[in-house]
């Protein structure tokens, strides 16, 4: 999808060193529009500090929804993904997180009906707040 914009909302169950996460995101690119929806577990390095280091690695759902074109159909398949990122806190529940993950997923070609493995990588930075 190029450079494109997302936009998201993350929300985490915290189990000390281990997070459950539930994400949905919108990637609004030129040609169409991504709809990553998955569930993560998370592996905390640290949990003492206010940077707490962590690996993520889950399952979901890719809605990709055309905007450019007239006739095309939301395509939709499972994928996989995987990342490292941080989380810095500065204050006991407010804070930033910067993230990396690729993601893997295969799609089925409409033309000669073959699936193709598609790769494709996110970085973002957000913020989090904890709720205690």
């Amino acid at each position: 999808m190029g450079k494109s914009g997302t936009f998201g909302l993350c929300l985490s169950m915290n189990y000390s060193s281990f997070n459950l996460e539930l994400s949905g995101e919108q990637v609004i690119g030129k040609l169409a529009n991504l709809y990553p929806l998955s569930i993560n577990a998370i592996l905390n390095l640290s949990t003492r500090s206010r940077l707490i280091p962590y690996g993520t690695a889950g399952i979901g759902l890719l809605l990709t929804v055309p905007t450019a074109t007239i006739g095309d159909e939301t395509v939709s398949s499972m994928a996989i993904n995987f990342g490292a990122g941080a989380r810095y806190y500065f204050t006991k529940s407010f804070g930033i997180r910067a993230e990396v993950k690729q993601y893997i997923t295969n799609i089925k070609s409409s033309r000669d009906l073959k699936e193709e493995m598609m790769l494709f990588q996110e970085i973002s930075l957000g913020v989090t707040f904890m709720v205690r």
